[in-house]
């Protein structure tokens, strides 16, 4: 298996599989918290934006990569022969690195014991 096989099964497995059940479980902090006010909280929060974000860019990345454009090239050598490649393996360790950020994120969110010190803590940070 190479590299962009192993890129394209981590891309996929977290938009088709891991994806839909981390909204589902983002959905029942409404259910567990009786407030709407949370779940806002919590798209607003960064690792949300940011999974994403690396998300649409890892798509965007396979697409590039699919459509085979050739080689840049500056005065007749190539300039980075394989950047598509080099894109795509990149956005995908991108998109990893966020994706254990927004599940640490849902974790604060699912404990209430984690969860009331970080809003005080955000709190305090909004108010210096």
């Amino acid at each position: 298996m190479d590299n962009i096989s192993i890129c394209v099964s981590f891309i996929a497995t977290l938009l088709g599989i891991a994806y839909p059940i981390l909204f589902e479980v983002v959905s029942r902090l409404d259910e567990k918290y009786s407030s709407q006010a949370i779940i806002e909280l919590f798209r607003s929060e960064r690792e949300n934006r940011l999974f994403v974000i690396a998300l649409l860019v890892s798509l965007l990345s396979i697409l590039i990569w699919m459509l085979k454009f050739q080689p840049l090239k500056i005065h007749g050598k190539y300039y980075l022969e394989n950047s598509a490649q080099y894109i795509l393996i990149f956005s995908t360790i991108a998109l990893i690195i966020c994706f254990f950020f927004f599940v640490r994120k849902i974790l604060i969110y699912y404990t209430p014991t984690r969860f009331v010190p970080y809003l005080i803590n955000r709190h305090r940070s909004e108010n210096e």
